[in-house]
């Protein structure tokens, strides 16, 4: 890990930065998606709570997932009511850093089955945050024009942040 994205989650996991070195790095979880498949990966063990390479990434404020490489999810794997959608609602929240580090996600789409919070991210509280991505060519919509959003379904409390989030031909 490079020392200026220990820098960073510093400020984000509550630690102290010494002149050379980091001292007391409290980030649990580092989780990184490197295709579709680690993203399916990632968004069951949310949703299931479950662990994703041995970290627990529900409900888990001290998660930072970065993204390293674009996703394309034309052929992404359903697994919540036929869909891909990260957390259960309430219960199975993403809690953490969603860096996108400059990638996109293209071709996503989500048409609800279920009554609340069709989106890639059903419930997010705590401190989320979600960084430096794009979104291209995506959609969310639930039958009868209900609760359908493209990022968060729910926010459950906390401080959200969206920072460099770009969606286009979406």
């Amino acid at each position: 890990v490079r020392v200026a994205e220990l820098a960073a989650r510093s400020a984000f996991a509550g630690t102290t930065i010494g002149t050379n070195t980091i001292e007391n790095v409290t980030v649990a979880e580092i989780v990184y998606i490197y295709n579709l498949n680690d993203f399916a990966e990632f968004g069951k063990a949310v949703t299931n709570n479950t662990k994703y390479n041995g970290s627990i990434v529900a409900n888990n404020p001290k998660t930072w997932v970065e993204v390293m490489s674009d996703i394309d999810m034309t052929n992404a794997p359903g697994f919540q009511g036929g869909q891909f959608s990260i957390g259960n609602g309430n219960n199975n929240q993403f809690q953490g850093v969603f860096d996108g580090n400059g990638h996109t996600i293209s071709n996503y789409t989500i048409i609800g089955s279920w009554t609340y919070n069709v989106s890639l991210f059903r419930t997010v509280s705590g401190n989320f945050t979600m960084k430096d991505i794009t979104f291209d060519n995506c959609s969310a919509t639930k039958p009868n024009n209900r609760e359908a959003s493209l990022l968060v379904g729910t926010i459950g409390g906390g401080t959200i942040t969206f920072d460099n989030v770009d969606i286009k031909n979406s």
